[in-house]
């Protein structure tokens, strides 16, 4: 048996290659956002060039700009130029450009279509950890704690070390350390994960903090709140599984339906129809 093995062949294994070990570096990255010393990286959401850089969407889907930078360009047209050459190799040759071009196409928005799908699901474990991080910080504030204790209590004991909104929480509580006010420290704290719920927790924390008041109070009235956003968002995720569930068996229904029920029908009237 002979085995041939085209310079094609070698481009798509290199840059198979390339794209395992840009895909290892960006889980590097990601770990470094994790243990991140310098909270003023963290912070800092600076589009690139001609604005063409999207620094927000690769902060909220828990990646450091600055790191992903000079790999975001390289990835985009290395996945332009390897789904036509995969397609070149596994399909027709008698195909025309417009496939190949499609293709190039998908490739060069595959990344941002990745960083869609993280964002969201980091978005989904930071809501569903914001709930209970509010059930621990509360009693901790009505139990006479200071604001900066209960809240590094909080994180710390209530949030396990792998979850996001304890990432972004530390990034804070550095920021307040090395000698920024409350409110300059969370203020970016809904641009880094777009997250709702968390904007109007920076501003307690922050201006809350500043005019008075218990911020005990405020924060149980947004826990309420926000458990009854989860609960819609529950029950809308039902329905939409329901429907997704009922799809499929519609699909297979309507078929049987169609020769049990129509079919019979049918033929009993064409038989009527000719013998009439």
């Amino acid at each position: 048996m002979n085995i041939t093995f085209s310079l094609g062949d070698g481009l798509i294994l290199f840059l198979l290659l390339v794209s395992g070990l840009g895909y290892w570096h960006l889980l590097r990255n990601e770990n470094i956002l994790a243990q991140d010393s310098r909270p003023d990286e963290a912070q800092q959401i600076k589009p690139s060039g001609l604005g063409l850089y999207p620094a927000r969407l690769i902060r909220q889907a828990g990646f450091l700009p600055k790191n992903f930078a000079w790999g975001y360009w390289v990835f985009k047209l290395l996945f332009a130029i390897l789904l036509p050459l995969l397609l070149n190799e596994f399909g027709r040759s008698s195909m025309g450009g417009w496939p190949y071009s499609g293709a190039a196409l998908v490739g060069f928005f595959l990344l941002d279509l990745w960083l869609l799908i993280r964002r969201a699901r980091r978005k989904t474990a930071i809501r569903y950890a914001y709930g209970y991080y509010l059930d621990l910080l509360i009693p901790l504030l009505r139990s006479g704690m200071a604001l900066e204790n209960a809240l590094e209590r909080a994180r710390v004991l209530g949030l396990p070390a792998s979850n996001p909104l304890r990432h972004e929480l530390h990034v804070i509580a550095s920021e307040i350390e090395a000698g920024k006010s409350r409110s300059e420290a969370a203020k970016p704290l809904y641009d880094r994960t777009g997250v709702e719920e968390l904007q109007s927790f920076a501003l307690m924390i922050g201006v809350g903090y500043q005019i008075g008041g218990r911020i005990s109070d405020a924060l149980d009235k947004q826990g309420e709140l926000h458990r009854e956003q989860q609960r819609e968002r529950g029950l809308k995720l039902v329905q939409r599984k329901s429907m997704e569930a009922l799809l499929p068996l519609m699909l297979v229904s309507f078929p049987l339906v169609g020769v049990f029920v129509f079919y019979p029908a049918v033929m009993e009237i064409i038989t009527s129809l000719r013998a009439w």
